[in-house]
């Protein structure tokens, strides 16, 4: 790729995982029915390894960058059996990217990966859900996780390639406006707390 087209997609690549870390951060703490003074130690460790490692690996993108060359010329995409044929009057508009720049890729959405991890388990606040829902909240992150590449990986800007980032965009939208309306109907519905003693007004004399 050239300069001006990796600087590009990495930000975008930034942009689109600063929202899959808000994403997860709003799915775990969507639920204000539970106390806020109740302590999750486990996931909080587990948290705190993930933070670990998304530190390790945005040194390891920082380390990618720095071997980071740029080619005179864009990259034009190898043939094999499982791509999209084109026709000759299609113009490609970014190139593919060199190995260290692939590497600075990856290692960017692992670091967003591993920091969305820890910021759903240091906000993590129990759920009345059933197990097939958080079973899918698990698989929604995921393939959140397997976009957040190919959303960026922009070469011919057709209906084929835009398809993953306009579906990420949706994906986002629909956390966001799923957990604002659970928490709207969560706080409209919380029964405000009565007090286990009685206040006596008369005293029999």
């Amino acid at each position: 790729m050239l300069e001006h087209h990796f600087y590009f997609r990495l930000l975008l690549l930034v942009f689109f995982g600063a929202f899959f870390v808000v994403a997860c951060m709003r799915m775990a703490r969507h639920n204000p029915n539970e106390e806020r003074n109740v302590s999750h130690r486990t996931s909080k460790v587990i948290g705190a390894i993930f933070a670990v490692l998304a530190v390790l690996c945005c040194i390891m993108a920082c380390g990618a960058l720095s071997q980071v060359n740029f080619p005179d010329r864009s990259i034009e995409p190898g043939f094999s059996e499982y791509m999209i044929l084109r026709t000759a009057e299609t113009k490609q508009i970014w190139g593919n990217p060199t190995f260290f720049q692939m590497q600075v890729f990856i290692a960017t959405a692992n670091t967003f990966a591993c920091l969305a991890i820890a910021v759903y388990c240091h906000y993590f606040r129990s759920s009345n859900t059933n197990v097939w829902i958080k079973a899918g909240k698990i698989l929604l992150c995921l393939f959140l996780y397997m976009l957040l590449v190919n959303a960026t990986n922009l070469q011919y800007f057709d209906s084929y390639e835009l398809i993953w980032p306009i579906l990420y965009i949706i994906i986002i939208a629909m956390i966001f406006w799923f957990t604002k309306n659970r928490h709207k109907e969560a706080c409209f519905t919380k029964k405000p707390k009565v007090n286990s003693y009685e206040v006596v007004t008369d005293v029999d004399l």
